[in-house]
């Protein structure tokens, strides 16, 4: 079952803003950043789950990265890239398992999203990435759907940042 994690940094960071720039700018160092957390990427041939991430910046000091994929990612590389302290005892990121909120998806649930996207039809590779961050509400009416989405992602350019919806409890 996929596990999402998601890395919490703040402004008063250790690594050179410069450097943190570079890297949370790019969607091609953050593909290769998550990548990373992984000996073994599972496979994108749309079988089943897939590594899907985000950056959301929720403030001009904190910036955080979202990580849902089949197993567990290991980001230290990615703490010291980026310059997220670690607290002391524990990694600088959290890991939830992902099975028992899947499994609580039901029929006429209502959940607020976030959906960070590529509205664009096809990408080429001499064209920026554009994206658009939607968020909005949803009423699950297939359940089953709502998983595959939520696991295999939505929409394309999901190896640059797009495609993972992530939902929260309405209220």
């Amino acid at each position: 079952m996929a596990r999402p994690a998601h890395v919490r940094g703040v402004s008063a960071a250790t690594r050179p803003a410069a450097h943190r720039r570079a890297l949370l700018g790019s969607p091609h160092r953050m593909h290769a950043a998550v990548a990373m957390a992984f000996p073994e990427l599972p496979t994108r041939d749309g079988s089943g789950p897939r590594v899907l991430w985000r950056v959301d910046r929720n403030s001009a000091a904190e910036v955080v990265l979202f990580v849902v994929s089949p197993t567990r990612p290991d980001l230290t590389h990615l703490v010291e890239q980026a310059g997220w302290p670690a607290a002391s005892d524990t990694p600088g990121w959290q890991t939830y398992d992902y099975g028992a909120f899947l499994d609580r998806l039901s029929v006429g649930s209502t959940w607020t999203f976030r959906l960070t996207a590529n509205p664009v039809n096809s990408i080429r590779r001499t064209v920026s990435l554009t994206s658009v961050t939607y968020d909005g509400r949803l009423t699950v009416t297939d359940p089953e759907a709502l998983r595959r989405t939520l696991t295999q992602g939505l929409g394309k350019a999901k190896a640059y940042g797009c495609g993972l919806m992530t939902l929260a409890p309405v209220g």
